[in-house]
C-alpha cells in the first residue's frame, strides 16, 4: 500500500491534478500519513511479512455465491505471497470505511495477527482517502462519466478522511 500512496501522491502533484477541493495541508497531511504508516509497519513488533498465498483484491465484487451457498473466488490476477491479514482487511473493508468495528469478526486470532490487521485496516482507510483522489483525476478518461465518477470518488475521499481521522486522531 505504502509505494501506491506515494505513486499516487506523486501523480497528482506532478500533473497538477489536485483535485480543487483538496487543500495543500491535505495533501501535506496524506504524505505525512503514509510516512507514518511506513514507520508503524517497519517497527511493529510483528512486522507483516509474506506468510501464506492471498488474493490480494478479495473484495465482495469477487465473491460469487450459488443458490446452493457454495462460493466461489474470483479475479486472481493479484495472487501473491503476503499477509492474510490484508485480504481480511481488503473484504471487510466496506464496514471499516463507515467507521464500523470489525474486531467482534476477526474470531479468535493471535496478537501477531491482530497487530497486522489492525496495521492493514489503517492502510484500508487510507487507501480510500487517497485513492479516490487518484480515480477522481482520471475521471477525464471516460468523458461520458467524468461528472458521476468525480462526485463518487469526492464523496468517498470526504467520508474516508473524516472516519480516518477520528479513528486514528490525526
Amino acid at each position: 500500500w505504502i509505494e501506491r500512496f506515494t505513486s499516487d501522491l506523486d501523480e497528482l502533484e506532478g500533473s497538477s491534478s489536485v483535485p480543487p477541493f483538496v487543500s495543500p495541508a491535505t495533501m501535506q497531511w496524506m504524505r505525512q500519513e503514509t510516512g507514518r504508516l511506513a514507520a508503524m509497519t517497519e517497527a511493529a513488533p510483528f512486522a507483516a511479512k509474506p506468510t501464506a498465498a492471498i488474493h490480494g483484491d478479495l473484495h465482495l465484487a469477487n465473491v460469487l455465491v450459488e443458490a446452493t451457498g457454495r462460493w466461489w473466488l474470483i479475479d486472481w490476477d493479484d495472487l501473491a505471497y503476503g499477509d492474510p491479514a490484508a485480504d481480511l482487511a481488503m473484504v471487510l473493508a466496506p464496514l471499516i470505511a463507515r467507521g464500523e468495528s470489525v474486531e467482534a469478526l476477526l474470531g479468535t486470532r493471535d496478537d501477531a495477527f491482530l497487530c497486522r490487521f489492525a496495521l492493514c485496516q489503517r492502510a484500508v482507510l487510507l487507501d480510500l482517502v487517497i485513492d479516490s483522489l487518484a480515480d477522481w483525476a482520471d475521471a477525464d478518461r471516460l468523458p461520458a462519466a467524468a461528472a458521476a465518477v468525480r462526485h463518487a470518488k469526492r464523496a468517498a475521499h470526504e467520508r474516508g478522511l473524516v472516519v480516518y481521522r477520528k479513528r486514528y486522531a490525526t
